[in-house]
């Protein structure tokens, strides 16, 4: 069974995607992270994937990353558009 509730219509907040990038840099997997938020693991995973940015390590190397702000900024254009015209 699992151990997390989230009611349907409840988003994630800019503070919780800051801890989400903060635990995720301290090495926390997306379950960890989706156990201290109370959030389903699929949760988390979604917001990972929407919030990924390239950042450079050395010349011409690159790693993903996640973002908070870069994550925010998507989900508030996804909310811009969701609504009927």
């Amino acid at each position: 069974m699992q151990d997390y509730y989230t009611p349907k219509g409840k988003h994630l907040t800019l503070s919780d995607r800051r801890n989400i990038e903060r635990w995720l840099h301290e090495g926390c997997s997306n379950r960890e992270v989706a156990r201290r938020l109370d959030k389903a693991p699929q949760t988390i995973h979604n917001e990972v994937k929407r919030g990924l940015i390239l950042q450079q390590v050395r010349q011409s190397r690159f790693k993903k990353v996640y973002s908070a702000d870069r994550a925010q900024m998507a989900y508030e254009e996804n909310r811009k558009r969701s609504v009927k015209a």
